[in-house]
């Protein structure tokens, strides 16, 4: 069975600045449109963990209640007790849902189709399959139109020659911290090993 993986893609601000109001960033509606329109029936959907840019829920909370009013057949998995003080980026994302799957004895997913916005294809892609996920094809979606606001901290999703040089720079930074993930999992195999005998 294939899996629908979904990265989050960020919040907007409510013209109403008062209210208060947070919702989806027009990029990741773009990406739940996607998957309401590809995943089959009964399909398995697994949003995951993102930020909360200082809003009462988090961006995989909203996503998971804009799919319900759109396909409540879908199953949707969204990770949870999972705490996070800092910012979460692709890395973050992946390994997070990862480690929630371990948990959950979910893991492996057999066969994953991950969605995202266009500009944050490569770099998505590369995570997650660094991470373990069998990524079978990555499905990058635009906006047809942007009418809402980002909140602050991804204002570079407006300027795609930015994000552009932004998506590189993150790529080599990931590729970093999975590089220094992966060497202390296996001295924590090699230490565990040590133990047992």
């Amino acid at each position: 069975m294939i899996a629908h993986v979904v990265v989050p893609e960020g919040l907007a601000i409510a013209t109403d600045k008062e209210s208060g109001q947070c919702l989806l960033s027009d990029y990741y509606e773009a990406v739940l449109t996607q998957v309401i329109h590809s995943v089959p029936l009964n399909g398995q959907v697994f949003l995951a963990p993102g930020n909360r840019f200082d809003y009462p829920a988090s961006e995989e909370q909203y996503a998971a209640e804009y799919l319900m009013s759109k396909r409540p057949d879908l199953n949707i998995f969204v990770p949870s007790d999972i705490s996070h003080p800092t910012y979460l980026d692709t890395f973050d994302n992946a390994i997070i849902l990862r480690t929630w799957l371990q948990k959950q004895g979910r893991w492996p997913l057999e066969k994953v189709n991950l969605y995202c916005n266009a500009p944050h294809y490569l770099r998505s892609a590369v995570l997650f399959r660094l991470c373990g996920f069998q990524v079978q094809s990555v499905i990058g979606c635009r906006p047809k139109s942007v009418h809402r606001k980002m909140v602050p901290r991804l204002w570079f999703y407006d300027y795609p020659i930015i994000q552009s040089l932004y998506e590189f720079t993150a790529l080599v930074y990931d590729f970093g911290r999975w590089l220094v993930w992966k060497i202390s999992t296996k001295k924590l195999l090699l230490t565990n090993k040590k133990m047992d005998y």
